[in-house]
């Protein structure tokens, strides 16, 4: 009996102890990498973690799987690994399917063909590195790092997408370090960001020289640092309707960019947002709340800015011509350091309702022979104006009119010392004429100030005008109510609908004679119009029309090589048989040189 014992206790043990061996086993293959290859793709599994880490197959056009099977298990794909795609020049169009939440390091390099790329997913950022010329460590510059380095350079185009529901787009995604020369960037030409983004990472399209137009979603509320730095060949975008604040260096560098349209959400330029730019016209916004250092810095072309909210006053430092303390002078913390010097003229609005010019907003702290201040020429300030902060217009050397409305009552100190070739317009008895008179600036009367039974002034027909109307062809748009209207139609007044101005994204003449344009899509529209002229009254224009709400380019044709075309566009509703029109987009030109 004893004996049975022992021999069923040996079996037990003998049993147990075959179950830890395969417990253990099997720890062990969980544990272990498997490779597994199948119809052209490489996974890695790790931990029940599938990768997709290499392509050799044949196709043009690649969707990134969305799950594998080995063993007769299903591992779901979460990442692209290092340099899954690299050296793939034959793949055309990518599709980044929605589980996907990481693209590993040039998992896109030399992808030279590539001329679509769809991504449905929130991802996690890049690396830093993606914008390290070099490094004093291996491995952490962009050639080892940037996700899409060299990434195009074959295809006549890449239009980049990101799907309805993506929330977020990760840092440094596109981002190289390659200046344009080295041709070695991401050649991404387009970008389509929807409602549902919320959020551009900084350095997201970093150094992306070939980069011409951009959607913005309305649901959009931060642009970050860098987003855009150095898309040399921008020219036009529109913020959405949520953007709140457009980062530091944002569109810094982007030396084509001279049209820039800003909604009623933002409050926050950063600092150097819109360094040398090539804009011409800026209208900021009524929710606007700070313009911070060297906003517009070097900012030459500029010629007219519209201001409609009270904005914080600007640093004193913007005055200083040296400093013990480094980066604490005019050149850095200038908001309009060197702006307009290649404009000719420089006219700077306040429209009705700012209450407050703010301190050293034009300021710059350089003499007239270094030509680095603001060429501000003329200036006009509204009724509604009560006070100009100390050192506003310091050093404006070339401000030549300043009108000011009845409503001032305060002008600070270090106004009008440098400029030599000024005259103020504004009331007889008014505070303006005093100063004028303390600077011994010539005065022009616009008329008596006539106090209403409210105490304030009364008088109109002033300087201090209202609103403030900027003529876009045949269409007005009115800065201080931002109201919209079209007088070049009977039809235009017809209907309720309401229709938004039209947004040229794209105007670029790329083969002979021809004009590629582009603009924003409006689904609520019929179709589009869309003029052209060699003369910027549109005398002679020609016009065409586009009978469909969902097309949004057009090639003009037959153009003359040498001239300078100007071209708008608007959208209409037809109700009714009848058409009721938009106003017109503001006007975009091109030289035909090809």
């Amino acid at each position: 009996m004893k004996q049975n014992k022992w021999k069923l206790l040996t079996l037990c043990l003998f049993f147990f102890g075959l179950f830890i061996l395969a417990r253990n086993d099997s720890l062990d293959v969980k544990a272990a990498t498997v490779t597994h290859k199948e119809n052209g793709w490489t996974y890695t599994i790790t931990d029940g973690t599938a990768v997709v880490t290499d392509y050799t197959g044949s196709e043009t056009e690649v969707t990134v799987p969305e799950r594998m099977t080995y063993n007769g298990r299903s591992y779901l794909i979460r990442s692209v690994g290092d340099s899954c795609f690299e050296d793939c020049d034959r793949i055309e169009s990518v599709t980044i399917p929605e589980q996907i939440t990481y693209l590993g390091k040039c998992a896109f390099k030399n992808c030279t063909s590539l001329r679509e790329v769809t991504i449905l997913s929130d991802l996690d950022g890049c690396s830093s590195y993606s914008i390290n010329a070099t490094s004093l460590y291996h491995g952490r510059d962009s050639k080892t790092n940037s996700v899409f380095y060299n990434t195009g350079s074959n295809a006549p185009s890449l239009t980049v997408t990101f799907g309805n529901g993506v929330t977020y787009i990760p840092s440094y995604l596109f981002a190289t370090a390659d200046e344009n020369g080295k041709r070695n960037y991401c050649y991404v030409t387009e970008v389509n960001i929807p409602d549902s983004v919320k959020e551009i990472g900084e350095y997201a399209f970093y150094n992306c020289f070939a980069l011409e137009g951009i959607t913005i979603g309305d649901g959009v509320t931060n642009i970050d640092e860098y987003s855009f730095a150095n898309c040399t060949d921008l020219q036009a975008t529109e913020m959405g309707t949520r953007v709140n604040t457009i980062g530091e260096y944002a569109f810094s560098g982007c030396t084509n960019l001279d049209t820039l349209v800003l909604n009623n959400s933002l409050a926050t330029i950063s600092s150097y947002a819109f360094q040398n730019c090539s804009l011409k016209e800026i209208v900021l916004p009524t929710s606007l709340k700070a313009l911070e250092k060297g906003a517009f810095k070097n900012c030459t072309f500029l010629n007219d800015v519209t201001i409609q909210s009270n904005l914080a006053d600007c640093n004193k430092s913007s005055i200083n011509t040296n400093s013990i303390w480094k980066y604490d002078n005019s050149e850095d913390y200038s908001v309009f350091y060197n702006t307009g010097a290649n404009a000719g003229t420089f006219t700077v609005t306040f429209t009705n309702g700012v209450t407050k010019v703010p301190a050293y907003l034009f300021a710059t702290g350089y003499d007239e022979g270094q030509n680095v201040y603001c060429h501000i020429t003329d200036v006009k300030i509204p009724d509604s104006v009560t006070e100009i902060g100390d050192g506003a217009f310091y050093n404006c050397y070339d401000l030549k009119t300043l009108r000011i409305g009845s409503g001032i009552k305060t002008i600070g100190e270090k106004m009008f010392t440098s400029s030599p070739d000024l005259t103020i317009y504004g009331y007889t008895n008014s505070v303006a004429e005093t100063c004028a008179s303390e600077y011994r600036i010539p005065f022009v009367s616009v008329g008596a100030i006539q106090p209403t039974a409210s105490g304030n002034s009364g008088n109109s027909g002033s300087s201090g005008n209202g609103n403030t109307t900027t003529s876009s062809g045949s269409g007005t748009s009115t800065s201080g109510s931002k109201k919209t209207s079209s007088t070049s139609g009977k039809n235009s007044s017809r209907s309720s609908v309401s229709l938004s101005r039209p947004f040229i994204s794209k105007v670029k003449n790329k083969k002979k004679r021809k004009v590629v344009l582009k603009w924003s899509k409006n689904r609520s529209a019929s179709g589009y119009q869309i003029q052209y002229s060699k003369k910027g009254s549109f005398k002679n224009k020609k016009t065409k029309t586009i009978k469909s709400s969902s097309k949004g380019k057009i090639t003009l044709k037959k153009l003359k090589k040498g001239k300078t075309y100007y071209i708008r566009v608007r959208s209409y509703k037809t109700v009714a048989g009848k058409r009721t029109y938009s106003s017109w987009s503001y006007v975009r030109s091109v030289r035909i040189v090809k």
